[in-house]
């Protein structure tokens, strides 16, 4: 192709290379791991750390353990829980996508 012309090759990687015969790009897909294998690994996580928790535990802690039997995993799968729940609202598209270019609220005398 000449230089002067205006338009490009298409590239291997190129979007303009995927075209089906119609001419038309094909559907996109969304990328990354389904919501269910997400639900799952949460789960048998989960089940870990309470496994975790209930062998490392006494059974009969002392009138000066403090703490002992406490139930820690809550943490941990609280807020797993709610980065999992955030995900899958951001993956449906019912939270908003903050692009990374865009300016924040705050000018740049108020720091």
């Amino acid at each position: 192709m000449p230089l002067g012309s205006g338009t490009l090759p298409a590239c291997a990687g190129s979007r303009h290379s995927r075209r089906t015969r119609s001419g038309r790009l094909p559907e996109r897909q969304a990328p990354g791991i389904p919501p269910r294998a997400h639900a799952a690994g949460y789960a048998a996580g989960s089940g870990a750390l309470w496994l975790v928790w209930l062998v490392t535990r006494p059974e009969n802690p002392g009138p000066t353990d403090l703490g002992a039997g406490y139930y820690w995993p809550v943490w941990i799968m609280l807020v797993w829980g709610i980065a999992l729940t955030l995900h899958a609202l951001h993956a449906g598209g019912r939270l908003p996508r903050l692009s990374p270019g865009r300016p924040s609220s705050r000018g740049a005398g108020d720091r």
